[in-house]
């Protein structure tokens, strides 16, 4: 049996700025064992910017991954790739280098080409300018694993 438990759960449509990353993770008993960790989720990744002024528009839903991108010393993923439903590709910074050592490690292996997530992204400015707000393993059902 896998129950979710999280350290902290996000809001998909806040009204407030948030300033740190983190993984959450969801927990499966294991015989004999205590129970294992696994990666559920990217929170807080971006500073939201969705006061009026700001230039900035929040969007939700479920993409698959189509590519991924490392930082040139491979320390970190620094941005996945999807195109969304009118054909349009988007490249979306993750600032998973950001995070501490441990968590980027666990956040690095939680992105795999192929397979799919609920995702929140900001995009910014007259460019377009993408970046990751939240991510959601969506093959986890609601308590189940």
């Amino acid at each position: 049996m896998i129950r979710t438990t999280v350290a902290s759960i996000a809001l998909l449509c806040a009204t407030f700025s948030v300033h740190a990353g983190d993984v959450i993770y969801r927990y499966r008993d294991v015989p004999n064992r205590p129970p294992e960790a696994i990666v559920s989720g990217l929170v807080n990744m971006t500073d939201l910017m969705n006061k009026p002024g700001d230039g900035c528009e929040q969007f939700i839903g479920l993409v698959k991954v189509e590519g991924i991108q490392f930082s040139s010393s491979g320390g970190s993923l620094e941005s996945f790739r999807f195109t969304d439903h009118y054909g349009n590709q988007w490249s979306v910074p993750t600032n998973i280098g950001k995070l501490s050592n441990a968590a980027r490690s666990q956040a690095n292996n939680f992105i795999r080409v192929g397979k799919a997530y609920y995702v929140q992204v900001q995009i910014c400015g007259s460019g377009g300018f993408a970046s990751l707000v939240n991510m959601y393993d969506a093959s986890v059902l609601f308590g189940h694993g």
